[in-house]
């Protein structure tokens, strides 16, 4: 049997354990699920930029994503059971539920629920459905 010569070792989350900033987020945010919507947003985007050939250090985009994801909270004055996002893209509502929040789905084309993943608490095919579903849990807007 040969030797093996070479190791090559994924770095996020196998030798950097994520979980030990799980702490931090529970801090900031009141939930320490906030910690995996943002290392998915950090991957998102990094993947994106990397795409379109723009190099931003991961440690610049990193900050940039949690500054990102506490801005609606800090502006909106506003704790994750009060968020609801509601989207087309399946992998926005996982994240928007692993922070706390609920989440609505519209269906489209090749887009619809993830049986493995945190079900969205609405889901329709248009935002019309989706709306519907939220006044029927929550009542009307505030007066």
């Amino acid at each position: 049997m040969p030797k093996v010569r070479n190791i090559v070792f994924d770095c996020n989350e196998s030798i950097l354990d994520l979980t030990t900033i799980t702490p931090v987020f529970q801090r900031l945010f009141g939930a320490p699920a906030a910690m995996r919507l943002w290392f998915r947003e950090l991957i998102t985007y990094s993947q994106a930029l990397t795409i379109a050939d723009v190099y931003v250090p991961f440690t610049d985009i990193g900050g940039a994503v949690l500054e990102k994801i506490a801005a609606p909270t800090r502006a909106l004055g506003a704790s994750p059971s009060d968020m609801c996002m509601v989207a087309c893209h399946t992998w926005d509502t996982i994240g928007a539920q692993a922070a706390g929040w609920e989440a609505g789905l519209i269906q489209r084309v090749n887009n619809d629920v993830l049986d493995t993943a945190a079900q969205p608490q609405y889901v329709g095919k248009d935002l019309n459905a989706i709306a519907d579903q939220i006044i029927a849990r929550h009542g009307p807007g505030r007066e």
